[in-house]
């Protein structure tokens, strides 16, 4: 009897120390959360066009207009500064559009074989759905989210506080948990799409790259 009720309380000790099984919710969180801080910095200086050249009434020998890689130093600069504060807690602020959009992963992985090929999700299809700000606590940005009523202001300029504002798809993960893919639009006079793809290393999801749209 003594001995059953040792194996007994063993089992229940175990049980209690056995991690619970995330939701699929709560792993696209994690990705999230740990992905975004890397990516904003990226994405600000991807389409950056070069500075134009200066008119023709200031092309003389006094005028010191900056070359296309002083302009570049600059933007490398500025991209390094938002990396510093993309990883101190609540530095640098986005919104984000609180409906992540339905993905059909079937239709990248046939349009970008190269990048997904080896790639197996948990699901080939994923239903739009709302995040909430607890879920995106854990981030080192500060985090506003938006009603998707706010989608028509990313195709022009806002009047809030954010440093960008983004609309995100829902997060595929495959089945080995260790690789996810989102697709992100970055708003602004001109409004730019990028996907994102990250590994989970150390127990921590890292940007493995980011694929621009052509189009």
């Amino acid at each position: 009897m003594k001995n059953c009720f040792t194996l007994l309380l063993i089992s229940i000790l175990l049980l209690s120390c056995t991690e619970k099984e995330k939701t699929y919710e709560a792993l696209e969180a994690e990705v999230l959360c740990d992905v975004l801080p890397e990516v904003i910095p990226e994405i600000g200086s991807l389409f950056i066009p070069p500075p134009p050249p200066p008119p023709d009434s200031l092309r003389n020998e006094d005028y010191k207009a900056s070359s296309n890689d002083e302009f570049f130093k600059l933007v490398s600069a500025e991209k390094e500064k938002t990396k510093k504060l993309a990883k101190q807690k609540y530095k640098y602020r986005i919104g984000i559009i609180d409906t992540l959009r339905g993905i059909d992963f079937r239709y990248y992985k046939n349009v970008f074989p190269k990048h997904f090929n080896d790639f197996k999700p948990i699901f080939d299809t994923i239903d739009f759905r709302q995040i909430n700000k607890n879920e995106v606590k854990n981030s080192t940005l500060l985090i506003n989210l938006y009603s998707s009523e706010f989608l028509p202001h990313l195709t022009s300029n806002h009047n809030h506080d954010e440093h960008t504002i983004v609309s995100i798809s829902r997060v595929v993960i495959n089945k080995t948990k260790d690789k996810a893919f989102f697709n992100l639009t970055k708003g602004g006079c001109v409004v730019y799409n990028f996907k994102i793809v990250s590994i989970r290393k150390n127990d921590k999801w890292i940007l493995k790259g980011i694929i621009k749209d052509d189009y």
